[in-house]
């Protein structure tokens, strides 16, 4: 006869049998998700690789290299930077506007400017610092700037940070050029200016691409108080839309997106949190979801972001999914800000060439045009269909007269339009993006 249940060894017994399988069941099960996770994540870096973009840190230093057939410059642009952080203008220059601590206005041309006369020996001063700076703007080309990426997110980005110094020095002697009717040196500090800029186009980060971006930004602001008080001929005029119309923020911002990844994918590795599939899968979940948005038009592009940023809040709001997802919440970039620079970016990249589009039509014309449908193709660098839209709306960009100031404008990151009011008086609302002309 079958022997009584409890006097069985307990391994054998019903009560412990069927918990066990159960537990056996349950562990099989999750190590099989476990497993299935591991080679869905190592599937997707595998194809990411196969597609040349790198999927950790160390990789990024080859990711970041002068695109195939631009002209190297990195030399040139180094021995620039490096010229202007020793002359240490902090220290120099820190009474005068533009570069020192000075928050006096730079009057226009033609208006008595206090600090002229000292700003000008300053820059007599650096005169061979501001030839390096035009010798490696005229050869054009893009730096690889001496980086190295293998820290991840803590790589000390010195050549990028120290362009702004560059940017503003060339920004100040544009504006001196100016008021001492020195209209080609003026032209050819701007230049200087989006070859600058231009140099920081293949850098991996996003918070390169926003430096690039801020340093176009002092390029077009300059273009916009001088292009109707220096005397640029047509030529002048076109060579420097071309300049401006270099930047393709959309796509800088996605490579950056994907040096990003990399780094962030790293710095997950790195930390030592738990779930570290979880973490890796939504981390290569989200990423691509955003460079593929940058594969849409600009408002599309935008609302994909803020779906993501969302999405990632939500994950942020519960207690456990914060715990989960630690690593990819701490190390996921900001998508929605860095697409809504960019598009501000294009903005008023757009806005600069149209007013310059404009000025043209008034050297031929005697006059400023009225709308901007008066503004025919061959004033434009490119094509004019795309320059005219507004990366905000997908509309035509905005031409308004109010009195004797032109104003063209986007509608900036709020989509509404403010009738071109281009600063925000209460320092919340997101006002119109654009540019000022005077009749």
């Amino acid at each position: 006869m079958p022997r009584d249940n409890a006097h069985r060894p307990f391994y054998r017994r019903t009560a412990f049998r069927v918990p066990a399988l159960c537990i056996l069941v349950c562990v099989g099960s999750l190590i099989g998700v476990w497993y299935s996770q591991v080679s869905a994540v190592n599937r997707q870096l595998e194809e990411l690789r196969r597609q040349g973009l790198p999927t950790a840190a160390s990789e990024v230093n080859d990711f970041y290299r002068v695109p195939d057939g631009e002209i190297d410059t990195t030399k040139l642009w180094v021995e620039a930077i490096d010229g202007v952080s020793a002359a240490n203008l902090e220290r120099i220059a820190k009474d005068l506007p533009i570069i020192g601590l000075s928050e006096k206005p730079v009057p226009p041309p033609g208006q008595e400017w206090e600090q002229l006369s000292s700003s000008r020996d300053l820059l007599a001063s650096l005169e061979s610092e501001l030839n390096s700076i035009r010798t490696a703007a005229a050869a054009g080309g893009v730096a690889r700037y001496p980086v190295d990426f293998t820290p991840g997110i803590g790589a000390i980005l010195t050549y990028t940070q120290e362009a702004r110094q560059v940017a503003r020095l060339l920004h100040l002697d544009a504006l001196v050029s100016a008021h001492d009717d020195n209209d080609s040196r003026a032209f050819e500090d701007l230049l200087g200016l989006f070859a600058l800029s231009d140099s920081l186009r293949a850098e991996p980060t996003q918070i390169s691409q926003l430096v690039r971006i801020a340093i176009h930004a002092i390029g077009c602001k300059a273009a916009e108080k001088l292009i109707h008080r220096c005397q640029w001929n047509d030529q002048q005029l076109t060579a420097l839309q071309r300049a401006i119309g270099r930047a393709d923020f959309k796509r800088e911002m996605r490579m950056a997106m994907q040096g990003e990844r990399a780094m962030a994918l790293t710095a997950i590795a790195q930390s030592g949190f738990p779930f570290q599939s979880s973490n890796y899968r939504e981390a290569l979940q989200w990423f691509r979801q955003a460079t593929d948005a940058y594969d849409r038009p600009w408002t599309e592009l935008i609302a994909e972001m803020q779906t993501i940023d969302e999405a990632i809040q939500d994950r942020a709001s519960g207690q456990f999914s914060r715990m989960k997802l630690m690593g990819v919440l701490m190390f996921m970039p900001a998508a929605r800000a860095a697409a809504a620079a960019a598009a501000r970016a294009t903005a008023r990249q757009r806005c600069t060439i149209i007013a310059i589009a404009a000025e043209r039509y008034r050297q031929k014309n005697g006059t400023l045009p009225e709308s901007i449908t008066d503004l025919t193709p061959e004033l434009f660098p490119s094509d004019q269909a795309e320059l005219l839209i507004d990366p905000f709306s997908d509309a035509t960009l905005q031409f308004r007269w109010r009195g004797d100031e032109l104003v063209i404008y986007s509608v900036g990151e709020n989509q509404k339009d403010d009738n071109g009011v281009l600063e925000a008086d209460d320092g919340r609302s997101l006002p119109d993006t654009g540019i000022r002309l005077t009749r």
